[in-house]
């Protein structure tokens, strides 16, 4: 029996050991499962709030187990909750609207409100096909909506309920007919557990909850998730009372606002209160434990308030204001009484009123401000009360009884108030009267001087009050007028013809409403005869005929406002201009006139006196009279602004009288003009104002025309506006012949002629020249003679048939032109060894290759054999060349020495000569000048050398100068000449060696030379005329120099015309302004 037991307990141990190892290294097979983790909970919160926080840990893979372990959480890194133990959740349904649906492709949802299962952080939706075919599809979905498990579920469609069963643990489907579809829910692959906690001291502000699993099963791998929560300040009400309705200025009032949370927070607000009236800060008060905050004040001033206390918050709390509070200030009441010093007085002797204002109740404050002193309704004056008590003193009452009050305006602490009135009397102020009369000496005046009586009336007991009211002026018993009082004097003007004869003047002062009545004594007065003054005056200056006012003014010397009868002559330098003329009823005497000579005119006016006034003469005035403006109009013909080169050209110019008078412009006018023409003509006479100049010089391009007016004795001078005429190039027609008529053979010279002649007829020969065209000719330009011929002789053409033509590069008054075409045939060569020349004129400069072409006439061809060609001069083989089979060759021909040579080809085939030898082709090469430099002891210049004729600029404070010259080729010789700028003519050789001339002595302006280089042979020279300009010192050539040596014509390019060429080569030698040259 022990036996038996003993077994047992082996096979017991044996199976824990077995069950022991294999839990022992079942964690080795599951531990790197991933789970998926889900924190949730609210956005945000309030601060104070508890914040529910809750942790979903799954495992969605096929076969999965629930997630075991525990959750801890963070606030950023700080420890806010954990570790929590895991707790196995259950799916759940939930009904949702189907809008909240992810659309999913070729799927539909046929509720609107709709079953779904809510199980681990999963929404799982069951669609049905839109093809209606009888399928589930249940999609699960994470928060964000993206598809995380699918399952096709067939034999059911449009599901519009779902089950739970935790017991069997299963989920089912109800679909259409109540058609059942039950998955159990580890076919939903959603193990999931989770954990939930609640928190509530998070500060202010955006926090980051992070919950982090810790696996306790050993099959799941450890997972973190986070998710950002925002935690706001709790909102506040605040409330504000005082402890008082109203108060009297200077009493206390205190405010007390209770500041509360209202949400019902338990967290106290702290910070402090700011109370105002409007945006008037009256006081910043800290909030107490209970949020109370209370400020006392007994400043406020009296008027009416609306206070509010706003709430400024803290870290926890946002600022709140209060609803307006309306408080009252009052101001203390006053008593006031007035009395006056004295209580009767004269008019105008001060009265001294006197206010006293007390306050009507017990107060801290005596009154203060101002007090207004009235006589009835009528304001008096205003004082400032000191120490209650307010003084006025009123020099301005009027005569009679007045009944005197004081009003007292209040203060910020007082309140206005009124006294009773007391009586004040004043009486009249007693006066004096005297006359006196300006304008008389020794009681007599003058005829037409003005009489004025003045009646001075004066207080007689001192009274500073002025006298008012008005004065009757009398002559004898006849009253003359009344006239009122100012600054207690009134004045009476006589008129102004008073006749001669005696006076007794009086003056009697009527009194006032504060003065008595006063009398003055009579005074006697004579009145006598009167003088006069003459003034002269010009309408202004004026162009001679044009018309001019001249006005005399004649016065009363002792009143203006008499006017002188009689005459007024009017002279020029003592000669009268006119007959005299009469004064009208103003005085005035007036002279027009348009027949003023030109200059600065010495004007008077002399006045003949009548019965009562005498003669004078007026100052001289200088009348100015200047010449006439014009107007200059230029006009030409033709008049469509074109012609032709040649062709007569007509300027007219036309000078009027701009003024509104005159005589007609004579003398005369001048043209200028821009263009390149020089000509213009010099001073044109005008007849009739007119003047016309017709020319025939005029260049080809746009001419702009001025006409200037020089003026004469009464025209001033005047311009024209600018006119422009387009000279046109004269038309051409060019002619091209050739000297056969017939096929040639090749090899043959052929001389092709182009005549260019003038298609209207006009005389001017065409210059310029010619350049063939056509086949293999060269183009090379051909200079037209004195006929306007052009020849060219080649024997270079080809075989073939070509169209020749003539191109006509013109000169500066010529158009271009292509003549027609004619036709040349070339036939092969049938003759014996020619050697053609591939150059229109057979001269080559120095260094240029020479090309020949040679052919063989009656060759027949023989590849196996090919000729050869041998170029000679004077017997010597100078180069050799294979021909094709048919015996044509091409030579080009390098480094031929300067001058004159003569050159054949002979014909050459497996060693045995033909015997034939070419007609001999004349070749001349000119010799080259490489460099020409001019220096002095100072100064230095490179010269160009590239063309004929060449012009410089070239500085220096010595004259002389030397010449370096280099030839391209060794062996020649050099020459130097100098030339006469004018006529061209060569003076005495300068002396030369080795390429360097004897010093030269330039003068200031154009120094002509010409540098010749003779070839080896002494046959062919080539020259170069160098006109070179020499300014002293360092002094900028530029156009002023132009302009002096224009009018000089210098020929500037050896064409023997000065033309527009020859300016623009002058002006091409102005020479730039630099920082280190010298400004002219």
């Amino acid at each position: 029996m022990k036996r038996k037991n003993g077994n047992k307990l082996r096979w017991i141990g044996a199976v824990l050991m077995v069950a022991l190892l294999a839990n022992f290294y079942q964690p080795a097979a599951y531990a790197s499962t991933t789970v998926e983790q889900v924190i949730t909970g609210p956005a945000s919160s309030i601060y104070g709030e508890s914040v529910p926080l809750t942790s979903v840990v799954a495992d969605r893979a096929a076969n999965g187990s629930t997630p075991t372990g525990n959750v801890t959480f963070y606030d950023g890194s700080t420890l806010i909750g954990g570790p929590l133990e895991l707790v196995a959740s259950e799916p759940e349904v939930v009904t949702k609207n189907a809008g909240l649906a992810p659309v999913q492709s070729g799927k539909k949802l046929t509720c609107s409100d709709c079953p779904v299962i809510q199980w681990g952080g999963l929404n799982y939706w069951a669609y049905s096909d839109n093809n209606n075919n009888f399928y589930v599809y249940l999609n699960a979905f994470d928060a964000n909506n993206n598809l995380v498990k699918s399952w096709e579920l067939s034999g059911n469609r449009y599901v519009t309920a779902i089950t739970v069963n935790k017991v069997e643990k299963t989920v089912t489907l109800v679909g259409q007919d109540n058609v059942l579809t039950t998955r159990t829910w580890g076919e939903l692959e959603n193990f999931n557990a989770y954990t939930a906690m609640s928190f509530s001291g998070l500060a202010v502000g955006e926090h980051t909850i992070t919950a982090n699993y810790s696996s306790s099963d050993g099959i799941h791998g450890s997972k973190t998730s986070s998710f950002v929560h925002t935690v706001s300040k709790i909102q506040t009400n605040t409330t504000l009372s005082s402890n008082a309705g109203f108060i009297y200025v200077g009493e206390p009032i205190t405010f007390t606002a209770t500041v509360t949370n209202t949400d019902g927070s338990p967290v106290l607000p702290g910070g402090t209160v700011t109370f105002k009236e409007g945006s008037n800060v009256l006081g910043t008060v800290s909030v107490n434990g209970s949020g109370v905050a209370s400020f006392t004040t007994s400043s406020l001033p009296v008027s009416g308030y609306s206070v509010t206390a706003t709430y400024d918050g803290d870290g926890q709390h946002l600022d709140s204001t209060s609803s307006s509070l309306s408080q009252s200030v009052l101001g203390i009441p006053t008593v006031v009484m007035v009395g006056a010093s004295p209580g009767s007085t004269t008019y105008g002797n001060s009265v001294t009123l006197t206010a006293t204002v007390t306050n009507g109740q017990a107060s801290i404050f005596s009154p203060t401000g101002t007090v207004t002193f009235k006589d009835g309704s009528t304001v008096l004056g205003t004082a400032t009360l000191n120490s209650g008590t307010a003084t006025w003193t009123a020099s301005n009452l009027d005569v009679g009884t007045h009944s005197i009050t004081a009003n007292y305006g209040g203060s910020l602490t007082h309140t206005a108030n009124s006294s009773s009135s007391t009586p004040v009397t004043i009486n009249l102020i007693p006066t004096s009267s005297t006359l006196t009369v300006t304008g008389a000496t020794d009681a007599a005046s003058t005829y037409g001087t003005p009489l004025k009586l003045t009646a001075t009336v004066s207080n007689t007991n001192g009274s500073s009050v002025t006298p008012a009211g008005t004065v009757t002026f009398k002559d004898g018993a006849t009253t003359l007028g009344t006239a009122t009082l100012n600054a207690g004097t009134a004045d009476w003007t006589l008129p102004n013809l008073v006749s001669a004869g005696s006076y007794s003047f009086k003056a009697e002062y009527g009194g006032d409403a504060t003065h008595a009545v006063s009398l003055a004594t009579a005074i006697g007065h004579t009145v006598n005869k009167a003088s006069t003054s003459t003034t002269l005056s010009s309408s202004g200056g004026i162009s001679v005929g044009e018309t001019t006012t001249l006005t005399a003014q004649v016065i009363n010397s002792s009143n203006p406002n008499i006017k002188p009868t009689g005459t007024v002559t009017f002279k020029n330098n003592g000669e009268s201009l006119q007959v005299p003329i009469s004064l009208d009823s103003n005085g005035t005497a007036v002279l027009t006139t348009h027949d003023l000579p030109v200059g600065d005119l010495v004007i008077t006016a002399e006045y003949s006196g009548d019965s009562n006034h005498v003669t004078s003469v007026s100052q001289s005035i200088t009348q100015p009279v200047s010449k006439a403006p014009v107007t200059v109009h230029l006009s030409m013909t033709p008049q469509s602004g074109d012609s032709v080169y040649g062709h007569k050209v007509s300027v007219t110019v036309q000078v009027a009288n701009a003024g509104s008078g005159g005589s007609v412009p004579t003398g005369t006018v001048i043209l200028s003009g821009t263009g390149g023409f020089s000509n213009w003509p010099g001073a044109m006479t005008l007849t009739d104002g007119t003047a016309t100049w017709e020319t025939e010089q005029l260049a080809v391009g746009t001419h702009t025309v001025l006409a200037s007016y020089l003026g004469d004795d009464e025209h001033l001078d005047g311009v024209s506006t600018s006119s422009s005429l387009q000279i046109k190039p004269i038309p051409v027609t060019v002619m091209v012949t050739a000297s056969v008529t017939e096929a040639v053979y090749y090899g043959s010279p052929i001389t092709f002629t182009a005549h260019v002649t003038n298609t209207n007829g006009e005389p001017q020969i065409p210059g310029g020249h010619i350049v063939f065209s056509g086949g293999n000719l060269l183009g090379t330009p051909i200079d037209l003679d004195a006929t306007g011929t052009a020849t060219m002789t080649s024997a270079a053409l080809l075989p073939g048939t070509y169209n020749i033509q003539a191109t006509y590069v013109p000169d500066l008054v010529h158009e271009e032109r292509i003549s027609a075409p004619i036709t040349q045939i070339i036939k092969p060569n049938t003759q014996g060894t020619v050697l053609i020349l591939n150059h229109p004129s057979g001269i080559f400069q120095f260094g240029e290759p020479i090309q020949f072409s040679v052919s063989v006439g009656n060759l027949i061809g023989d590849l196996n054999q090919p000729g050869y060609i041998s170029l000679r001069e004077n017997g010597t083989e100078r180069a050799r060349v294979t021909t094709d089979v048919y015996g044509n060759a091409e030579i080009n021909l390098t480094g031929v020495s300067s001058g004159t040579h003569q050159f054949t080809a002979l014909y050459e085939r497996s060693g045995i000569t033909d015997g034939t030898e070419s007609q001999a082709v004349t070749v001349v090469v000119q010799p080259a000048l490489a460099q020409l430099v001019l220096t002095s002891d100072d100064y230095g210049k490179m010269l160009p050398t590239s063309t004929s004729w060449t012009a410089a600029v070239v500085h220096g404070g010595s004259p002389a100068f030397t010449f370096h010259a280099a030839s391209s080729e060794e062996g020649t010789s050099t020459s130097l000449k100098r030339m006469d700028p004018q006529s061209g003519e060569l003076g005495a050789a300068i002396a030369v060696a080795n390429g360097q001339s004897e010093p030269v002595t330039f003068v200031e302006g154009l120094n002509r030379f010409q540098v010749k280089v003779v070839s080896l042979d002494g046959t062919v020279s080539t020259e170069r005329i160098v006109s070179l300009f020499y300014q002293k010192g360092e002094k900028l050539w530029d156009i002023t120099n132009v302009l002096a040596v224009t009018p000089l014509r210098y020929d500037m390019d050896g064409n023997r015309t000065f033309d527009k060429a020859d300016v623009i080569a002058l002006l091409k030698l102005i020479e730039p302004v630099t920082a280190e040259s010298q400004r002219p």
